[in-house]
């Protein structure tokens, strides 16, 4: 597994420790994971904008 997913998996369990595990929540979750593990480094820049983005 590439580096920049590692670190991406650790943002996700900082944010899952964050909040509670609603349905959307965890289809959140599940989305960001499926979408940086598969094509992490395409998607990595625009999921970190997204991250930002979305306080």
């Amino acid at each position: 597994m590439p580096k920049s997913g590692q670190h991406v998996i650790k943002i996700v369990i900082k944010i899952k420790k964050r909040v509670l595990l609603s349905r959307n929540t965890r289809l959140f979750i599940a989305t960001i994971y499926a979408t940086t593990i598969r094509p992490a480094r395409n998607n990595l820049s625009v999921l970190l904008s997204l991250f930002l983005t979305s306080d």
